[in-house]
């Protein structure tokens, strides 16, 4: 069974509310790639959290969770549709009273049945009425911690307010944890009320394999030790021999071209799952011949090499975590108020762009291209672009380019 079937069969658990901790035991890049990917097709948002810290500032990532939820509009909304008002009139129904007032006017909207820290931020939030910084500093007043008891419900409280719009939760052990057991255990000591009190949460684990196979060996039999069994999900990279297999079944021109990007890729450290994605993407490439249809099936094939390209930077080391997808920025002098970057590292400030073979062809993209690259160099980024033809069958000089980038800006 593939990763992505294995974390699907945990969501449907979720779905019928039975508490699942899903257990990536493998390498924390290919957890996290494989955990992004899933959550990507189940259209959630991730948010990736190292255990360690979470535990010490329980607050810091409660008020992350409840941010990626927009949990100030899921509020707003609910105060607006109790006065039967738009969004707006209802703001301005708040604002315009005296405070002692507003605060009678709250309690009302607000049902009882909300545990008592979820009635405080609905009602803080509304009276701060700052939307890009009120669910923090609700937050920040507040007390929470998963470990204590009477918490949990607190947090499952906070938490069912943005139910629907929950980002998939991902916990990943520290390196300073990565060779404990004992971390382990107060890995999954933490985690297990949050899980068992949302069962609908999804929440991922990463932890080394050697480790977890080394807790569960040696660990006497206990809730904890059942709840890391039932979620495990073991991860190890993509071989030569599954490429073998993967390509045997196609015609010789199409298997002669395509093997060797896939060999590539694993030896990146590529997943199964993520193989399979760039051989399926490069497979449609090289069949989509019909002149009619070939501009949007390459545009859709660029595309999906975009997306794939970057999932392989991601489990690289060098490249992991520096860039964004599609990631949208303000340019003085650009046509419109946001410019779309395909791939970006702002820190850095490198813009990586790629061309699909009509990027060429026509006159006026041709020209926004290069009007493009100046603004970018204006503002200080250092513009990488690639053909999109060449993205993933280039792969290693495709990656030493954006080494180079990296370490001439570093």
């Amino acid at each position: 069974m593939h990763t992505k079937d294995d974390l699907q069969r945990h969501q449907h658990r979720r779905e019928l509310e039975i508490p699942t901790l899903s257990v990536l035991a493998g390498p924390a890049l290919l957890a996290r790639d494989s955990w992004r990917s899933w959550a990507d097709e189940a259209s959630l948002p991730v948010l990736e959290i190292h255990v360690h810290e979470a535990i010490r500032q329980p607050k810091a990532w409660m008020s992350k969770t409840l941010q990626l939820g927009n949990a100030w509009q899921v509020v707003l909304r609910e105060f607006a549709q109790h006065l039967r008002l738009p969004i707006e009139a209802a703001l301005s129904h708040l604002n315009e009273r005296p405070r002692s007032t507003r605060n009678a006017l709250l309690e009302k909207v607000f049902p009882h049945w909300l545990d008592q820290g979820a009635h405080t931020f609905c009602r803080e939030i509304l009276l701060l009425g700052d939307e890009q910084d009120a669910v923090a500093k609700v937050i920040a007043t507040m007390d929470i911690n998963p470990t204590l008891p009477g918490h949990q419900f607190r947090l499952c409280s906070l938490l069912t307010l943005i139910r629907g719009h929950t980002p998939a939760l991902l916990f990943i052990m520290h390196e300073d944890w990565s060779h404990s057991e004992q971390g382990l255990e107060s890995a999954v000591r933490w985690m297990a009320p949050i899980v068992e009190t949302c069962p609908w949460l999804a929440v991922g684990l990463a932890v080394p394999a050697e480790i977890y196979h080394i807790y569960v060996a040696n660990s006497q039999s206990s809730h904890n030790k059942a709840i890391l069994a039932e979620g495990l999900v073991p991860l190890a990279p993509a071989t030569l021999d599954d490429v073998t297999s993967l390509v045997q079944a196609w015609d010789q021109e199409s298997s002669e071209l395509i093997a060797p990007i896939l060999r590539n890729a694993v030896q990146f450290g590529a997943s199964n799952d993520l193989i399979e994605g760039i051989a399926d993407s490069e497979y449609r490439r090289a069949k989509s011949r019909d002149p009619e249809t070939q501009v949007q099936a390459l545009d859709a094939a660029r595309s999906e090499a975009e997306r794939l390209f970057f999932r392989l930077l991601e489990i690289c080391p060098a490249t992991s975590g520096l860039f964004e997808l599609n990631r949208q920025i303000s340019v003085a002098g650009w046509f419109r108020s946001q410019m779309e970057i395909d791939l970006l590292c702002e820190s850095l400030k490198i813009a990586v762009e790629l061309d699909g073979y009509y990027h060429f062809l026509d006159k006026d993209r041709y020209k926004r291209d290069r009007r493009k690259d100046f603004l970018l160099q204006k503002q200080g980024y250092l513009v990488v672009r690639f053909h999109a033809d060449d993205l993933l069958s280039d792969l290693q000089d495709n990656l030493d380019v954006i080494s180079a980038a990296i370490a001439q800006r570093q």
